[in-house]
């Protein structure tokens, strides 16, 4: 069905800005962590109600392909797949705002600023996972999809190289320990939603329910 395939290409093309919004987002959230620039944190923590729109409407306008369109088979694995790829993007855009806000109330702590500069770093390995993520969805490229969870153990890797750097800090304030902790592991659970976003894409690409979790273990 020529209609159906076009609602559907456009419920993708919504999901894939949605991507670059949240992409963007994170973009910032490593200038912020580099520059400490309190006005573009403010931005973000603004931004997140776009992200938030983007996914009410991804849903809104699936709902309305599956009531009036009624898609089967593989056309109805595209609509699932962006509602839950949404709904993943979406924490991912949560993530970065929890981020900005870190850096709202700590900007002038400056003996943490070389623990944030670790920080930059894994910002930058998330938003290369991420940019990749979506483009294995544009592509709907399962191969790729399956290549990615690699990225995210880089990305574990970086977080527990930062919790030994944390321990050995001498005299820390317990307050910033927690905070800081939370931050890396803010990183750390974007990366595991962008691994959940390549289980979608195999779905979609081969109908089979693919847990990267149990395969690693």
């Amino acid at each position: 069905m020529i209609k159906l395939d076009r609602k559907l290409k456009k419920l993708e093309t919504s999901v894939i800005h949605m991507g670059e919004q949240v992409i963007e987002q994170h973009r910032r959230c490593a200038q912020v962590l580099t520059n400490y620039d309190d006005t573009l944190a403010q931005q973000i923590v603004d931004n997140d109600e776009i992200i938030n729109n983007y996914e009410v409407n991804i849903n809104d306008q699936a709902i309305a392909d599956i009531v009036l369109l009624r898609p089967v088979a593989t056309d109805l694995r595209r609509v699932l797949v962006a509602i839950k790829i949404a709904s993943d993007l979406e924490r991912i855009g949560d993530y970065a705002k929890g981020l900005a806000n870190y850096i709202l109330k700590n900007e002038n702590e400056e003996e943490y600023h070389s623990l944030l500069n670790h920080a930059v770093i894994m910002e930058n390995k998330l938003i290369q996972i991420l940019q990749d993520v979506m483009k294995c969805y544009k592509d709907k490229d399962a191969q790729c999809a399956y290549e990615i969870p690699k990225q995210d153990e880089e990305l574990n890797k970086l977080l527990r190289e930062f919790r030994h750097k944390l321990v050995a800090e001498k005299n820390p304030n317990l307050r910033h320990v927690f905070y800081l902790s939370n931050l890396f592991r803010n990183i750390e659970r974007a990366g595991d939603h962008s691994v959940n976003i390549c289980e979608h894409i195999v779905y979609l690409c081969k109908g089979i329910q693919y847990d990267f979790d149990k395969v690693s273990q």
